[in-house]
């Protein structure tokens, strides 16, 4: 086995670091860095390391290869890579950008799970599967772009990513994973910011887990209302209202059954259409919202304390209906 400056290597793969330097420049030659080679320095009160070096001739990095080195800011992937294990990167909280190469056709599991301080990624044309918890925890991302080759979304992929806004599923994605038996948690579980989700045709069932904690507006009109768990129904209501606003075009039996339903589960979408007034302008627009409905609407402002909205009632109860009961007064 073959020491330079700490780093013991054989037949081309790096095994071990045992060196002192926060800058490590891995020699021309080394095809693989292998399994846990850096992994926890700074819990094993090991020197940080700040700075490495990959050599044109790295074809593969192992699990957990550089997991848990908190003080690496950048790191360049060279091209010819074409295999980064799970975990390779996990907990590496001070790295702040990562070009993934374009020979890389899936992100494994957790490769960059806990990354906080990741604020951009590239995810090249050729992943076709994006890895359970791949970038769980990376709170810092504020958008992330899926290429239309990838095909799933696995569990957790995307969970407590808290600064996310708004994601399109790109067509050819064909399953986006909910929670596992092995613990693995929705595909965008906890991401707290996200408020609209566009999904493709070619997905046509959303697990109950998927979006747990943030439960945002989902605009896939292909997906009739009732193949959505309870859970997100009303977000897939509110996507609906959005494009009958838009005046898109939608298919005559999905219209037909998202109006019924919005109709027949009124009082109970109340809360949801209060919040997304847009989905309140439909029930307006259908009738679908009798004088009796008003107090529940009414109501429901108050306890969101949404003044905006409670104005919205009030000037569809004075334009629709006949003042026939003379001991209300509505007012804002």
């Amino acid at each position: 086995m073959e020491n330079i400056h700490g780093l013991l290597i054989e037949n081309g793969v790096l095994k071990h670091y045992l060196g002192s330097d926060t800058d490590v420049v891995i020699p021309e030659g080394v095809t693989e860095i292998g399994e846990r080679v850096f992994f926890g320095r700074e819990a094993m009160k090991r020197t940080t390391l700040t700075s490495i070096t990959i050599p044109e001739s790295v074809t593969k990095i192992g699990w957990s290869a550089f997991s848990g080195c908190v003080g690496l800011t950048s790191i360049t992937i060279p091209a010819g890579v074409t295999e980064i294990g799970n975990s390779a990167f996990e907990n590496c909280t001070g790295l702040t950008s990562v070009t993934i190469p374009e020979g890389i056709t899936e992100i494994d599991v957790g490769t960059f799970s806990g990354c906080t301080g990741l604020t951009s990624v590239s995810i090249p044309e050729g992943v076709t599967e994006i890895g359970s918890s791949a970038f769980s925890g990376c709170t810092g991302l504020a958008s992330v772009t899926i290429p239309e080759c990838v095909r799933v979304i696995g569990a957790g992929a995307f969970s407590g990513y808290t600064g996310l806004t708004s994601v399109t599923i790109p067509e050819g994605v064909t399953s986006i994973l909910g929670e596992t038996f092995w613990g693995d948690s929705g595909a965008f579980k906890g991401c707290t910011g996200l408020t609209s989700v566009v999904l493709p045709k070619s997905v046509t069932k959303i697990d109950k887990s998927v979006f747990d904690g943030c439960r945002p507006v989902l605009i896939a009109p292909h997906i009739p209302v009732v193949n959505f768990g309870k859970e997100d129904r009303h977000g897939a209501c509110c996507g609906f209202a959005r494009l009958y606003f838009e005046g898109a075009e939608l298919d005559v039996e999905s219209r037909t059954g998202y109006l019924k339903y919005i109709k027949n589960q009124k009082k109970k979408i109340f809360p949801t259409a209060v919040k997304y007034e847009e989905l309140l302008r439909l029930m307006f627009a259908e009738k679908f919202v009798t004088r009796k409905d008003i107090d529940l609407l009414l109501a429901e402002c108050d306890k969101q304390n949404n003044v905006e909205t409670k104005a919205v009632v009030l000037e569809y109860t004075h334009q629709s209906f006949e003042p026939t009961d003379t001991d209300k007064n509505y007012k804002l």
